[in-house]
């Protein structure tokens, strides 16, 4: 009688002890649940957006979140020294407390020491730029090249720049060549020919050391024979040492069927420790005449303009010694 009463009490008490025991597995996890969400959400922040602060308000923001900074320098000639000009994580990214957000704070543009490209050739110049470019992008280019004549560096070669060697500037720079374009070329005033004789015109054209290129031939009977009746360049005329001269001179109209001819004669003394005696004579249909005959120095160049009928030769003797023939034709 007694095992019958104490079987309903017993049921009741584990009853009373499931519920218990689910009300507190229940609770737990609730609990559990919500303490864990909560320590989340406490645990993790978001990354303010900093670019373009300056470095302290944006030390100050992060402090505030309590995450670490890592400062790196960023030289940038867009940004002032001091603004921020990069981060990692980006703006809005979830990160957890004490976690490390990298800054990248301008220092302002880089500066540079320019480089000495004196008597470099205007390829080197560009090769180290080319390279100084690749160490160090933007940090300097190439401006402005001119030439200018100089006898002391060779052509295509840097004879100064803008700015000087060793200046330190802002990265950026454009560094400016002057280029030598060689030797300047000589230049004289040419003296006016006009007038003169064939003997007068070339003595001076050889004196003042220009090459008489070409003589040509006018016919005019009123005027003596070779005297000089054109002229290029004209006289008065500034041009380069090194351009040849052309002149005309006159000649008499037909004679008696002949007709007369001229042609430029260049030669060349012969070599050796002394000046030579060098006498010319020319053989034409008029006969045979001396039309030069002067002491010149060993290697001289010599120019003759020689009129002859017909055919023509002359005759070169050195020192009295028959040296050669020349054949007019």
């Amino acid at each position: 009688m007694n095992a019958r009463r104490k079987s309903p009490l017993l049921k009741i008490i584990m009853v009373l002890l499931i519920f218990l025991g689910l009300s507190l597995l229940i609770g737990g996890l609730s609990a559990y649940l919500f303490f864990a969400y909560f320590a989340k959400s406490e645990a993790e922040v978001k990354v303010p957006d900093l670019m373009g602060k300056d470095f302290v308000s944006a030390f100050e923001l992060l402090s505030k979140q309590k995450l670490a900074i890592k400062k790196t320098p960023d030289y940038s000639s867009q940004a002032d020294r001091g603004l921020i000009t990069g981060q990692y994580p980006t703006a809005g990214a979830s990160i957890k407390k004490g976690r490390t957000v990298e800054l990248k704070v301008s220092e302002g543009p880089s500066h540079i020491e320019i480089p000495s490209f004196r008597n470099k050739s205007l390829l080197e110049a560009q090769n180290v730029i080319r390279a100084l470019s690749v160490s160090s992008p933007g940090s300097i280019k190439l401006g402005k090249v001119s030439y200018a004549g100089s006898s002391k560096n060779p052509r295509d070669t840097v004879i100064s720049q803008d700015p000087p060697p060793g200046t330190i500037l802002k990265s950026g720079v454009s560094v400016n060549l002057l280029l030598s374009s060689g030797i300047p070329e000589k230049k004289i005033i040419m003296p006016d020919l006009i007038g003169m004789n064939i003997d007068q015109a070339a003595g001076i054209i050889e004196k003042i050391g220009i090459e008489l290129r070409g003589v040509n031939q006018k016919p005019a009977a009123d005027i003596e024979e070779n005297i000089v009746m054109d002229q290029y360049p004209a006289g008065g005329a500034i041009f380069p040492l090194s351009e040849p001269v052309d002149i005309t001179v006159s000649v008499y109209p037909r004679d008696e069927g002949r007709v007369k001819r001229g042609k430029l004669i260049k030669y060349i003394v012969p070599e050796g420790f002394f000046s030579k005696k060098v006498k010319m004579t020319l053989k034409d249909g008029d006969g045979e005449k001396t039309i030069y005959n002067k002491v010149e120095k060993s290697g001289k160049k010599l120019s003759l303009y020689v009129t002859f009928y017909r055919e023509g030769e002359i005759s070169v003797f050195i020192d009295d010694k028959y040296k050669e023939k020349i054949v007019l034709k």
